[in-house]
């Protein structure tokens, strides 16, 4: 009588990019090996992403067609970096018929705390700046492996923020450069604060097996950077008179 076979699953190899701030980075997981590259590039991200790719590649002993799917961080985040990110995403996905995986960025970070306890359910505040003295935020309901969002993707002021989670529970854990750059205004709100300042292609990589082994990749045309920041076209000096007449509106109210 023949003996059973069990088929073993193998393991997904995704590439994950980040472009959402002002770090570039590209990772490949494949299994329990990881390949990563990273470099603080400002605006520059198109100058090295693909020289960053073909790192890992190399390093893997891998191609594209090699890989299960691309994960991207698709945002809110920088929106010179992320329409980049989303572009070159896309672009290797089509000419190696690789499915992809669209990654929140605040979900990213807050993948990134290594350190909780994988039984417990951790609820994570990510507040990203977003310059203009607003924020970028989600609260994410973390045990494990598994996060989902309780609220947001948003944008706020401190204020408008804190006004937001009254209701919400309680925040175990802080992350995001915006606990060091709006330190004082986001004060209280979070039991503790994890100094992880940005998203990372490796935090991408990883939600993007967990996004494979669940069948919530997307075909490559669909793929489409998450901005939040709907007038994003709108210059500096535009969002300043609109506060100067927001404030005008209210002192004669």
């Amino acid at each position: 009588m023949p003996s059973s076979v069990i088929p073993v699953a193998m393991p997904f190899v995704v590439l994950g990019i980040d472009t959402s701030g002002s770090w570039c980075s590209a990772a490949l997981i494949r299994g329990s090996d990881v390949f990563v590259r990273r470099a603080e590039v400002g605006s520059a991200h198109s100058d090295h992403l693909l020289a960053m790719i073909e790192a890992v590649l190399d390093e893997g002993g891998l191609t594209l067609v090699d890989c299960d799917a691309l994960a991207f961080a698709a945002g809110p985040g920088s929106f010179t970096g992320l329409r980049v990110g989303c572009a070159v995403a896309q672009g290797l996905a089509f000419g190696a018929g690789l499915a992809v995986a669209p990654i929140g960025t605040l979900d990213a970070i807050a993948r990134s705390i290594r350190d909780l306890d994988p039984v417990t359910r951790h609820t994570i505040l990510v507040a990203q700046d977003a310059r203009m003295g607003e924020i970028y935020w989600s609260l994410i309901a973390r045990t494990g492996d598994v996060q989902h969002t309780l609220l947001g993707p948003s944008l706020a002021g401190p204020e408008a923020l804190r006004d937001a989670l009254r209701a919400a529970p309680p925040v175990d854990i802080g992350c995001g450069n915006a606990w060091t750059l709006h330190g004082d205004a986001l004060a209280g709100l979070a039991s503790r604060v994890v100094h992880r300042e940005t998203a990372d292609a490796l935090d991408v990589a990883e939600l993007g097996v967990l996004a494979a082994r669940a069948g919530l990749l997307v075909a490559a045309e669909s793929a489409a950077p998450v901005y939040v920041r709907n007038d994003v076209a709108r210059t500096t000096a535009q969002r300043d008179a609109d506060r100067r007449r927001g404030a005008a509106a209210s002192a004669a109210a």
